[in-house]
């Protein structure tokens, strides 16, 4: 999977490919570069340097090795996001804003 976007709130297609055993390649940007673990479920690229991008795709496409570390890593990785730990964590964070305080 590339994702060559300029940023991303979270990467949350990044983590959904990761899920299906999709190694990434994306751009070292915000958001990006916190959904992708680069060097080992995909790999980050400055943005717009097009030579490092088709580098990095390459790579994957080639390496069959490489590729399937990177699958079995992305799927551990994107094993780790589930929406009940995230309702949880956020209903925390209200609960504490309703007690008067910042949040958890």
């Amino acid at each position: 999977m590339v994702t060559p976007s300029p940023k991303e709130g979270w990467g949350v297609t990044t983590i959904e490919g990761n899920a299906c055993g999709s190694p990434v390649v994306a751009s070292d940007a915000p958001g990006l570069r916190d959904a992708v673990r680069d060097g080992e479920t995909g790999f980050l690229f400055p943005y717009g340097d097009v030579e490092a991008l088709v580098e990095r795709t390459r790579r994957l496409l080639v390496d069959e090795e490489l590729r399937r570390r990177f699958s079995e890593a992305a799927v551990r990785w994107a094993g780790r996001f589930r929406w009940e730990r995230s309702a949880e964590k956020t209903l925390d964070w209200l609960r504490g804003l309703s007690e008067g305080g910042e949040g958890r």
